[in-house]
């Protein structure tokens, strides 16, 4: 009986030991790592901010340019049918142009 009881005492402390290893380890090795990790993505983040900014704002400029674009192709494409809709009447043509 006194056999179990010591087997059962060592299987405690032989668990307790280990938790209190892998709880070190954590603590020591791998939350440091980890938090050096972070700090370095965190910087690299900050450092190429600006450029996703500037990224951004390029390419809603380039939005905006090309809606302006399709908007004129859109007009000279309307005066173009205009022109041809009026034939050879200078009024016609004139009045696709004002």
């Amino acid at each position: 009986m006194a056999f179990l009881f010591v087997t059962a005492l060592g299987r405690l402390i032989i668990g307790l030991a280990t938790l209190a290893v892998v709880a070190a380890v954590m603590f020591f090795i791998v939350k440091p790592a980890v938090d050096d990790a972070n700090k370095t993505v965190n910087q690299q983040i900050e450092r190429v901010q600006p450029d996703i900014d500037r990224a951004e704002r390029l390419q809603r400029r380039a939005e905006r340019r090309q809606e302006r674009g399709l908007d004129q192709a859109a007009r000279a494409q309307d005066r173009a049918d205009c022109i041809l809709d009026a034939g050879a009447d200078p009024d016609k043509i004139a009045a696709c142009t004002d």
